[in-house]
């Protein structure tokens, strides 16, 4: 299920290749413009002041091309505005994560025995119902941990440029929005399997089900 999710927000078909250059998320465009967007001419491109992403060979054209490109600009910036939070959180979400792990450092535990470790800081029975609170700090530490233990954004981007040939690859925020994204439909398919009757608790079991469903494949 791991690799079949990260396949599909990567655009790429469970068989076969693809150089779809629509497939990529919405949002980011797959990378910064390397050529006039309005004459398609290369060479010496000036970008967006305000996006940094769109590209023009002269003044006249870039002037031209603005009330299409003014929307597009807005939804450009509030997409790196994003980023840049979601970078900025970065840290504190891998140190939140590892505070949770027995073990900070990459070890040769499976994904089910770090869940365990995991839960056991909670739960050393195995047998409770964590409390509303403590089912959201597991629930994000989990998901959190098994992410960025199992993921990279150099880990996506080899994937993607593997899979999708004779396209360039996307920016690196393109691959650290993927990831987050990652990370956020994890969580909702974790409270959507193991909540307890709807109560945002979570109870072993559940938890057992869910890393067996999703992160049994090794990632390659």
């Amino acid at each position: 299920a791991f690799l079949e999710i990260i396949r599909a927000m990567l655009g790429i078909p469970k068989t076969g290749k693809t150089n779809d250059k629509d497939s990529y998320s919405k949002g980011l465009p797959k990378q910064r413009d390397d050529k006039c967007y309005v004459c398609s001419k290369s060479g010496s491109i000036n970008h967006c002041g305000k996006c940094m992403i769109r590209g023009y060979c002269n003044r006249d054209h870039q002037v031209s091309d603005w009330k299409r490109h003014k929307e597009e600009c807005g939804a450009f910036q509030e997409s790196l505005r994003v980023i840049g939070e979601t970078l900025e959180g970065e840290k504190e979400n891998n140190a939140k994560s590892a505070s949770l792990s027995s073990n900070g450092a990459d070890d040769d535990r499976t994904e089910m025995e770090r869940a365990k470790d995991m839960w056991s800081a909670y739960d050393p029975t195995f047998k409770a119902t964590l409390s509303e609170e403590d089912s959201k700090k597991f629930a994000d530490g989990l998901v959190e941990s098994f992410v960025d233990n199992m993921l990279s954004e150099e880990n996506l981007k080899a994937v993607f440029e593997s899979e999708h040939e004779g396209i360039g690859a996307p920016p690196e925020e393109f691959f650290v929005m993927q990831k987050q994204q990652l990370k956020s439909q994890f969580k909702a398919d974790l409270w959507k399997e193991a909540d307890v009757k709807g109560a945002r608790r979570l109870q072993w079991n559940s938890i057992e089900t869910f890393v067996s469903r999703y992160f049994s494949d090794e990632f390659e």
